[in-house]
């Protein structure tokens, strides 16, 4: 968020939260199984009159996997895609759920702790922290499993890709997900 104004002076930025997400827009989360994401994004670039013109598309997290599941159904509609700490590319790793659900129970300090835990101990700083912590209040954990995309589909994303995962992530395989990618795509 804090590189929206500094896109803004170049790109015509559309910051949106995705459905069931916290700043609940929506009380309904779209099912990360099906087409619900892609058809989302579709009918929303589609409302904001671009139908014709292909797009640059950033994500975080479940955002970027909802990104990806767009790139992938309607590649001709994204110029360029970059995607922070994706699921759907390497399998999650299930230990950090086992940590994170009993957590969840403990009020604030279990999700200062989960906090922690994401960040692998670094200080994020007051104001970070105190987004993170706002994030948390309202967050609905998703308990659906995310599917991993199959070859031929990430195969049809032809333009260049961007990704970036942490080392030290608790939830993704990053490295796996980075070399998968580099085998699979041509940009």
């Amino acid at each position: 968020m804090g590189d929206v104004e500094t896109w803004s002076r170049s790109f015509r930025v559309v910051a949106v939260d995705l459905p069931g997400e916290p700043g609940l827009s929506s009380d309904q989360r779209p099912s990360p199984s099906g087409d619900d994401f892609s058809s989302w994004l579709a009918g929303l670039l589609d409302e904001l009159g671009y139908t014709e013109q292909p797009v640059s598309i950033v994500g975080q997290s479940l955002g970027a996997f909802a990104a990806l599941k767009f790139a992938v159904k309607y590649p001709s509609r994204v110029n360029k895609l970059s995607m922070l700490t994706t699921s759907g590319i390497s399998p999650t790793r299930l230990s950090f759920m086992f940590k994170a659900l009993p957590m969840m129970l403990l009020g604030k300090w279990g999700s200062n702790r989960i906090n922690r835990m994401i960040s692998y101990g670094a200080d994020l700083g007051d104001e970070a922290a105190g987004f993170g912590a706002l994030v948390s209040k309202h967050c609905r954990p998703l308990t659906e499993v995310i599917p991993i995309f199959p070859d031929a589909e990430l195969s049809r994303l032809t333009m260049p890709v961007q990704y970036f995962g942490g080392d030290h992530d608790v939830l993704l395989n990053s490295g796996a997900a980075a070399a998968r990618l580099q085998e699979l795509l041509p940009k």
